[in-house]
């Protein structure tokens, strides 16, 4: 049998949320990140896989409501059966699929691996605009899909299904969140009076709560990211995954005569790990933890988007940068020396 883990990461400008889900038997370490995969029960020489389309799966039945094994009187087996919930990409089986007690259901289904992770957006303003990124690494064989399911999360958008490639880079998503307006006061007797409480985001000491608005608005919801059971090209099968995000912090009210999330001031205020990557020097408040994938998306777009009328002027000048490889499994350190050498050579580019 073969057990590898799935790492999901989650990254807002100064949050990494990192989650390693169990085998079938036991937890594995961050250094094994990968969707699981188990070795096919022998099945009493079944060969096929049937299919259950429209009836109604069960965790706590050994079998779907309708199955009746046809002319052989064939015995339910959830492995064979490719109509199982936990085989759909298309569809969040639910909280009832996923594995208890490391304990099998009723119908013999392993059940989804799964975990509940919280997932702190600290305090932002109404109309703000930012964006998540989820990161995904598939030890599989052979490409997976995972899925991502967004439920009373105020103005976030994900792209609804990936394909995530094998190995070790894995694949960042990004998600963007646009958050609400803030709402028109009323008047109504008791109704908390809108005041401002001026205060430097990301600069809360820690353990600290930092001052609310009467009547700032709690974020909440959940995202789940599915990745359903599937055959991989070994033979062996990739564990289902269902991982449940719940978004927490408030939205506050933006004080009087504020500029907006523009220009290098706003910058500078809610995302350390930009300034980092601007100045080349660690803000108090940021991590290596924190940054280091934010960072290498900053690099993937400095390399993609920046450099290239540099490298077609003067290919010879950019040998050294093919050498540098993949800026997604790079250290800060890396990523900053990169960016430094690049930055000499364009501005010594004879044009």
């Amino acid at each position: 049998m073969r057990c590898d883990s799935l790492l999901l990461r989650l990254v807002i400008p100064v949050a990494v949320i990192v989650f390693i889900c169990a085998p079938v038997s036991a937890k594995k370490s961050a250094a094994r990140s990968g969707y699981a995969g188990y070795e096919p029960q022998s099945s009493k020489g079944q060969t096929s896989e049937p299919s259950t389309p429209g009836l109604s799966h069960d965790p706590d039945k050994a079998a779907p409501e309708g199955y009746d094994g046809g002319e052989d009187n064939i015995p339910y087996e959830a492995y064979y059966d490719s109509s199982h919930p936990l085989k759909n990409p298309d569809k969040d089986p639910g909280k009832e699929w996923e594995r208890k007690n490391k304990q099998a259901h009723a119908d013999g289904s392993f059940g989804a691996l799964a975990a509940s992770v919280d997932w702190d957006w600290r305090e932002r303003y109404f109309n703000e605009t930012f964006i998540v990124i989820l990161h995904v690494t598939n030890r599989c064989k052979s490409e997976q899909p995972t899925s991502i399911f967004v439920s009373n999360v105020p103005g976030l958008t994900f792209p609804r299904q990936v394909t995530v490639p094998p190995g070790e880079d894995g694949l960042d998503v990004t998600g963007r969140v646009t958050l609400p307006s803030p709402p028109i006061p009323t008047g109504a007797p008791g109704e908390p009076p809108m005041g401002h409480v001026i205060w430097p985001p990301f600069f809360v000491a820690p353990g600290q709560t930092p001052p609310h608005q009467p009547n700032a608005v709690a974020i909440g919801g959940e995202i789940v990211a599915w990745h359903p059971e599937a055959m991989d090209i070994d033979g062996k099968f990739c564990h289902a995954t269902r991982i449940t995000y719940k978004p927490g912090g408030h939205i506050h009210w933006r004080p009087p005569n504020d500029g907006g999330d523009t220009g290098p001031s706003e910058l500078a205020k809610t995302d350390p790990c930009t300034v980092w990557w601007n100045i080349g020097e660690q803000p108090d408040n940021a991590s290596e933890q924190e940054c280091r994938p934010k960072m290498r998306i900053l690099a993937v777009h400095f390399m993609e988007k920046i450099l290239p009328p540099f490298i077609e002027h003067a290919p010879g000048d950019w040998a050294w940068l093919k050498e540098f490889g993949n800026p997604r499994n790079k250290s800060i350190a890396e990523l900053l020396a990169m960016k430094s050498q690049a930055s000499n050579v364009a501005e010594n580019t004879q044009w």
